[in-house]
Formats: structure tokens, sequence, C-alpha cells
């Protein structure tokens, strides 16, 4: 997905010369990091994620080593990552890409299927786990989408159980939020008045 040469004819890396570049409206860039025998080389697929991601500009890379390369020149507002790749482990490298920059949330998208392995990436740094065989291609688009629009806002949650109260406030740091978090509802429309 992405293109061998940018909106300003710049020079990039990975894909085919013949796909034309898409440039977002926010001028941000969603990286898939994938093995080359899992990239999206089917027309029609190619079609419907670009039309659903109309407002930023796609790529892609086929190594992990590509995608960190591309991580580190930095202007990714999400990144979707493919655990199998050729040249290195998926959740070691998922575990550099949220270091580099934990502001940007990295999809896993896998068809791996190891018991622990969410488990893993979360604990890597993952922001979703989606397998394969349950996403369609829409399904990570409106999910790209609302990393997107997320991203910067400040959410208040109320919940009294502890517990569910730090994991929200968890995965909403995680998605580039800023929680705001209330143990009940006294609390909570105290916080929502002074922020």
């Amino acid at each position: 997905l992405r293109d061998q040469t940018d909106v300003q004819g710049q020079q990039q890396f990975g894909a085919a010369p013949e796909r034309p570049a898409v440039d977002g409206a926010d001028g941000g860039l969603v990286t898939r990091l994938e093995a080359a025998e899992h990239a999206v080389d089917d027309l029609g697929e190619l079609l419907v994620v670009r039309q659903a991601l109309a407002a930023v500009q796609v790529g892609n890379v086929a190594t992990g080593d590509e995608g960190l390369s591309a991580a580190r020149q930095g202007g990714c507002s999400v990144i979707i990552l493919d655990l199998w790749l050729p040249d290195m482990d998926g959740v070691k490298l998922l575990h550099i890409l949220s270091s580099l920059d934990p502001a940007v949330p990295v999809i896993v998208l896998t068809g791996l299927k190891e018991w622990d392995l969410e488990d893993r990436c979360f604990n890597a740094g993952a922001s979703v786990f989606l397998p394969k065989v349950l996403t369609s291609l829409k399904d990570l688009a409106d999910i790209v989408e609302a990393l997107i629009r997320l991203k910067g806002l400040k959410i208040l949650i109320a919940d009294d159980e502890e517990d569910a109260l730090s994991f929200c406030g968890f995965l909403l740091k995680k998605w580039g939020c800023e929680p705001i978090l209330a143990k009940n509802g006294t609390e909570a429309l105290r916080l929502a008045l002074t922020h």
C-alpha cells in the first residue's frame, strides 16, 4: 500500500510503482508492516482499503527492518503490524515500535495462532489485537479511523470498580487520548465541569 512516490514526488520505499499515491487531508500516514507473501495485492482489496481510509495516506513495507526505518522517519498516525515477518520476530518489533513513540497506536493484525500471543502483544505495547480470520478490511479501516479521531481527545470515564477504571484509562492512553478518571458520579460531574 505504500507508494513508490509520494504526493510531492519524493522517493519512497516498498511497493509497486503502478499504484498512485493517496494523500491525506491531514497529512497523516498509516503504515502497514507485513511480510511480502501477506501483502494486499488484490486490486479490489486495495480499493476497499483506500476508499475506507480516504482521509489518510496509506503506506506499505515488506519487512520488519523497513518498518522500523519508516517508523523512525516519523509521521505515522497508526501502525498496522502483521507479526509474520521474513526478517525478525514481530513481537520484538512491536516492543521497539511502541518504545519509539508511545503516542502512535499499533494495531496487530495476525494469522498466527499461539495461545499466549494476544497477551504478549499487549505487554509489548499493542493498542489493538485483531485475528485476520475475524477481521474484514472494512472493520480494520473503521478501527484505524477511530484511533485517528480519538487522538488527543479528553475522555471522561466514571466507574466505581477500580480495575475497570484503571484498564479503561490504560487503553485510552494507548490510543492517544487523555483519560479523565472518576470513581463515582459526583466526582465525574465535578471533573466534567472543570475540564
